[in-house]
């Protein structure tokens, strides 16, 4: 899967400079999102699919982060910020397991 989110850096020149970085981001993280929603009711192949895009959304979207973190904070809150940032989009993870954790207790694996 990282084969695909190298390609979609490669191509993160040439779409940055057709459109605003706020576009981008926007439109990625929607796409992300969609994707995450989608994927467990479509199936196998769609599910696939989806997962694909969303590994190449992922380092693009994080590419997008870091730059405009790295424009608009100062130098001395950065490092806070992208640490603040990475905790935030590490959440879903922790509560999956949680929540997995506790079925898994539940029927007794």
């Amino acid at each position: 899967m990282s084969l695909f989110g190298a390609i979609s850096v490669y191509f993160l020149a040439r779409i940055t400079e057709k459109y605003s970085n706020k576009i981008v981001l926007f439109i990625a993280s929607l796409i992300f999102a969609i994707t995450l929603i989608v994927s467990p009711i479509s199936g196998m192949i769609l599910g696939g699919l989806g997962l694909i895009l969303r590994y190449s959304l992922d380092p693009l979207i994080n590419n997008k982060f870091s730059d405009y973190i790295n424009k608009n904070v100062e130098s001395k809150h950065r490092a806070t910020s992208i640490s603040t940032f990475e905790m935030i989009r590490r959440i879903p993870y922790t509560f999956s397991i949680i929540l997995l954790g506790y079925i898994s207790d539940i029927i007794h694996l």
